[in-house]
């Protein structure tokens, strides 16, 4: 018994070694390495993003790259580390919100800056909604926006300052 769970154990560890080594997955792709550097070069310690909040942005180039503080992080981190579930909601329903075109929450909860890029869009499915792109265009000033090829896919970024 011990001897086929230690033959076992080992050839799902060299199929996984084989496979990471094929495939060579990355936490963070160049333009997240591009996307943080401009966040840090041109905009204030201090600031506050609105990014991804939910499920789906634990890595995120904004905090985990540029340093910047955002709105709502990784759900999962924030319910084990103690954080209110029902205000963690709430703050994601406002997320939501103003992603689809309520702005004027921005300025409640202090946001300086808005970020839209493939995790956002992720956000955005995840959560049956779309982000409401001509709404930040008309009210707030965009300040950086590049596509990318990433993987052989197509990837906009964009960060609006709010006015």
């Amino acid at each position: 018994m011990l001897s086929a769970l230690l033959i076992s154990a080992t050839f799902f560890g060299a199929v996984t070694h084989a496979f990471m080594f094929y495939e060579q997955p990355t936490l963070w792709t160049p333009a997240d390495f591009e996307v943080a550097a401009w966040v840090r070069e041109n905009t204030p310690p201090e600031s506050v993003f609105l990014t991804a909040g939910g499920q789906v942005a634990h890595n995120h180039p904004v905090p985990a790259l540029a340093g910047r503080r955002i709105l709502l992080g990784y759900e999962g981190w924030l319910w084990s580390h103690g954080f209110n579930w029902s205000e963690m909601q709430e703050v994601k329903r406002a997320e939501i919100k103003m992603f689809s075109g309520e702005l004027s929450l921005l300025s409640k909860y202090g946001v300086d800056y808005v970020c839209v890029g493939p995790y956002e869009e992720d956000f955005a499915r995840a959560n049956h909604f779309k982000i409401n792109i001509s709404a930040l265009n008309n009210a707030l000033d965009l300040k950086y926006e590049r596509v990318f090829h990433v993987n052989g896919r197509k990837v906009r970024w964009r960060i609006y300052e709010v006015r």
